[in-house]
C-alpha cells in the first residue's frame, strides 16, 4: 500500500494510503485530524474512488463531497494528495518494468 501524509493549509493531517493495479484504485483509507459532515462521507468517498482510474480522480472527489463539510482539509487537498501517489506509483512501475 503506497501512502502519503500531508498538512493541510489549515494545520490539519490528511493521511491517504492506496493499492493500485492496473492505473485503477483498488482500495483507499483517508484518515486524518480532520472533521466532515455528515460523517459517514468520506466512508462513501473511498468506496466511490475503488476502482477509479487517476483521471477520475477530481471529478469523483467534488461530486461525492458536494454538499458535504469539511473542517480542516479541502476537496482539492484530497485530490492533490490522491493523483500525487497514483503519479508517484506509476512513474516508480514504469521504471521497474523497463
Amino acid at each position: 500500500m503506497m501512502g502519503k501524509v500531508v498538512r493541510s493549509r489549515e494545520g490539519k493531517t490528511l493521511k491517504v494510503e492506496i493499492e493500485s493495479t492496473e492505473n485503477k484504485i483498488s482500495k483507499i483509507v483517508i484518515s486524518g485530524d480532520f472533521m466532515a459532515f455528515p460523517p459517514k462521507v468520506i466512508e462513501e468517498l473511498e468506496s466511490s474512488l475503488q476502482g477509479r482510474m487517476m483521471e477520475e480522480v477530481e471529478d469523483t472527489v467534488m461530486k461525492v463531497l458536494r454538499g458535504a463539510q469539511l473542517l480542516g482539509i479541502t476537496p482539492e487537498e484530497i485530490v492533490g494528495t490522491i493523483k500525487e501517489i497514483l503519479s508517484s506509483h506509476r512513474h516508480a512501475h514504469q521504471r521497474t518494468s523497463r
